[in-house]
């Protein structure tokens, strides 16, 4: 009787072990998605920083060359 209850133990916790497994695989994949997400904003953000960026060295560019036939 008490190989009974251990094997019965046993298989409980083979179930559980079993359930926290498809818990943990569930959890990685939303956690993969959201890192995906992530790179995708990121991304869109650092072409967002070059064009903001090449905006302001034209807007430098004007500014000086305005300043250079000002004063010349």
């Amino acid at each position: 009787m008490a190989v009974e209850a251990r094997l019965a133990a046993l298989e409980a916790e083979i179930a559980n072990l079993n359930n926290e497994m498809l818990e943990t695989s569930k959890l990685l994949k939303e956690l993969a998605d959201q890192n995906a997400l992530l790179i995708e904003r990121v991304e869109v953000n650092r072409k967002r920083l070059r064009w903001v960026t090449g905006a302001a060295i034209a807007a430098v560019a004007v500014a000086l060359f305005s300043l250079v036939v000002t004063y010349t």
